[in-house]
């Protein structure tokens, strides 16, 4: 995905009603792409028209001049992808342009995938098997197509193994490999509904995981301890406790934190890290933890404290890729994350700016919606907000040069290495272009749906309960129903211990 400036040139009358589209000059510094726009575009601004640019990624089919200008934001503007996908793109310019793989891996779908920073989590599996392929010593030379579909369908179960359902592996590889395109590329590098996700979880009954299922290996191979519970739903520890979830234990003594981190380190699965006596909220997702809504580390699953628990949010493959982009954007500057109604006239403006409020208010659902809502001055932790009532206001699409606006564009990033290895290297506008694109890519009005309302207890976000972390721990084990919060690993420093089904939650939602 690209924001760009452009600058548009005039055009004669005559040139208007002969072509039903016109080539413009995109200048980004001394860089010029060639784009074919509608007629239309003319009368729009700036913005609009790169707003068209983006969504030349999400197309499915592409034009000649689609496709060349896709490619030339790949080889230009590497500070917008990350390096695995700039990977990749080599990788396949360089090794792929000859038959059979023509047919097999067509230049539209690959550059399209590559090229949309709003699905780089299948971009990056996409690398990995350009890779596997190049590397193999059958590689060179092949020209039989037979062959060459074999050796794609091998490094596509590989991928699938851990991505997909077992018994979906064979249809989504058949599928591509009959009628290539970028839809049927991405399901056969993982791409799920929620329903999917479920079936490679548990498959399909999280009370009785299937042996096939990520959950029925984990249990096998670790011996791991499980139990099936309720968790109280309010304050007290006795309180009455909501729909039941499947307790299952982890430990750093026995070597099932590898394993955890083999079968449940995936983006569908997002995790509430909670350590007893937690007064900063964190997380983990796709291998990395953080919080204050920026990734600040790789996880490190056996360091826990005793009794810590990992309720696991269950993501599709799209809602993922929004948490992905979502901590992105935090780690590159967390206020343009966590405070949107910074942003002129966007969005109704929210009680608090705390630690913890932005995780349910994060816009991951692939629902959309027109307006947001944000607790109000609900305690005395809160008093942005105009009021104690829920704060809610219709969306609106907001201009980054906005003299109002209260999250102005850094000059520079925090240099996290876990997300922008060259952030110290960048220059100002280069900076400006990365969370222009970040911040487009978040905040959108529409926009997706809030975690909390997702999950179906936004009354629990209208009531300020995001206060503190073990609110939130209450709230994602005690009040969430098992379709989406189906299982709370349980941190325990002797990994031969059994769970019992009262173990305490050594939560405090004060």
């Amino acid at each position: 995905m690209l924001i760009t400036k452009l600058k548009i040139p005039s055009i004669s009358t005559a040139q208007k009603q002969d072509k039903a589209f016109n080539i413009i000059k995109i200048t980004l510094g001394a860089l010029f792409f060639i784009l074919v726009i509608p007629m239309h575009v003319w009368a729009q601004t700036a913005q609009q028209c790169a707003e068209n640019l983006i969504n030349l990624a999400q197309k499915t089919e592409h034009s000649t001049e689609e496709i060349t200008l896709l490619k030339d934001s790949l080889r230009t503007k590497p500070h917008l992808y990350t390096a695995d996908v700039l990977k990749g793109f080599s990788v396949y310019q360089e090794s792929f342009s000859s038959e059979p793989w023509k047919q097999l891996l067509p230049e539209g779908n690959v550059v399209s995938l590559l090229g949309n920073v709003e699905e780089s989590i299948r971009a990056e599996e996409l690398t990995k098997v350009l890779e596997a392929i190049r590397g193999r010593p059958d590689f060179a030379g092949l020209s039989d197509q037979d062959t060459a579909k074999s050796i794609l369908r091998e490094e596509l179960e590989k991928i699938l193994d851990i991505s997909s359902p077992r018994s979906q592996i064979s249809e989504r590889i058949d599928s591509f490999l009959k009628a290539p395109s970028k839809i049927s590329l991405k399901r056969a590098l993982g791409e799920k509904n929620l329903d999917e996700v479920a079936q490679l979880l548990h498959g399909g009954d999280f009370k009785n995981p299937s042996p096939e299922s990520l959950m029925g290996r984990y249990l096998a191979e670790s011996n791991a301890s499980k139990v099936l519970r309720g968790f109280p739903s309010d304050v007290a520890e006795d309180s009455a406790v909501g729909a039941e979830k499947l307790a299952v234990m982890i430990s750093g003594t026995n070597g099932n934190d590898i394993l955890f981190k083999k079968y449940f380190d995936q983006p569908e699965f997002l995790y509430h890290y909670h350590t007893p006596g937690q007064g900063t909220l964190y997380f983990m997702h796709h291998g990395k933890q953080g919080s204050y809504a920026a990734y600040k580390s790789v996880m490190d699953i056996a360091r826990p404290r005793d009794g810590s628990l990992f309720p696991m949010i269950v993501l599709s493959s799209k809602e993922a890729e929004r948490a992905r982009l979502y901590f992105t954007l935090g780690s590159s500057s967390q206020n343009h994350a966590k405070i949107p109604w910074n942003y002129p006239n966007y969005c109704a403006k929210g009680g608090y700016t705390s630690c913890t409020h932005w995780w349910g208010e994060m816009p991951l659902g692939e629902g959309l919606v027109d307006e947001y809502r944000f607790p109000g001055n609900a305690d005395s932790h809160a008093g942005n907000a105009l009021s104690s009532d829920p704060q809610e206001t219709l969306l609106q699409a907001f201009d980054l040069e906005d003299s109002a606006n209260k999250n102005p564009i850094p000059a520079a990033i925090n240099a996290n290495a876990l997300v922008f290895k060259d952030a110290a290297q960048l220059q100002p506008e280069q900076v400006k272009d990365r969370m222009s694109t970040l911040i487009k890519s978040v905040w959108k009005a529409p926009g997706h749906m809030q975690l909390w309302q997702m999950l179906g207890v936004r009354d629990s976000l209208d009531a300020g309960e995001l206060a503190n972390p073990g609110w939130v721990l209450r709230v994602l084990t005690g009040k969430t129903q098992s379709d989406r919060v189906p299982v709370v690993f349980v941190f325990r420093n002797d990994g031969l211990s059994e769970l019992l089904p009262n173990f305490p939650t050594q939560a405090s939602p004060y």
